[in-house]
């Protein structure tokens, strides 16, 4: 991420939802939302078609 700003809401949307206890898993995505709409802007910047 070039963008340390949007690292630190991501790590800090993890910590509150996971806690640092456990690995994320697909199940936590309603709860993390800012994370899986970075995911989703990477994919759309990813795309090749």
């Amino acid at each position: 991420v070039t963008n340390p700003g949007i690292q630190k809401k991501i790590q800090k949307e993890l910590d509150t939802v996971i806690g640092g206890v456990r690995q994320p898993r697909l199940s936590d995505r309603f709860q993390l939302p800012y994370m899986e709409a970075f995911i989703l802007e990477m994919f759309r910047h990813s795309s090749f078609v």
